[in-house]
């Protein structure tokens, strides 16, 4: 599994942060391409993302770890979804860690196993690295 990370540190508390990103419903203000989240259960959610060319796309995702106000971890359900072509597995982590008072560095990264030929081919890191920096910023400018 390869994992493609970026951090960032923002003036807010852990807690305050934590607070929008353990709620899915939150991620259309600060995830980039999703237009709505639908179906959120304590345990999982579906993100509503619309493509470059305007084609609705569902993800979902269940919570697989997640420690108050440190770690999350959503894993996107894989099989049986057109993302199977490409990943065998794909999961998002958020790490929370204080860095003084008010101030907390967090760290976002994808992590995937890619499938088929895919495997041979570089996926767009640069793409996901432009992803994450874009919900840093998100998160940044919400003062979540």
């Amino acid at each position: 599994m390869s994992a493609i990370r970026r951090s960032r540190v923002l003036a807010v508390s852990p807690q305050q942060l934590w607070r929008t990103v353990a709620d899915p419903r939150t991620l259309p203000q600060w995830w980039p391409g999703v237009e709505r989240v639908e179906g959120v259960k304590s345990h999982g959610f579906t993100q509503v993302l619309r493509s470059e060319r305007g084609a609705v796309v569902r993800a979902d995702y269940l919570r697989t770890q997640s420690v108050e106000p440190e770690l999350l971890v959503w894993t996107q359900h894989i099989e049986g979804t057109p993302f199977a072509s490409v990943f065998a597995a794909r999961a998002v982590q958020i790490t929370l860690a204080p860095t003084g008072v008010g101030a907390v560095k967090v760290t976002l990264s994808v992590e995937q196993t890619l499938r088929g030929a895919a495997r041979f081919v570089p996926l767009n890191r640069g793409g996901v690295r432009r992803q994450l920096d874009a919900a840093l910023e998100a998160l940044e400018a919400l003062g979540a």
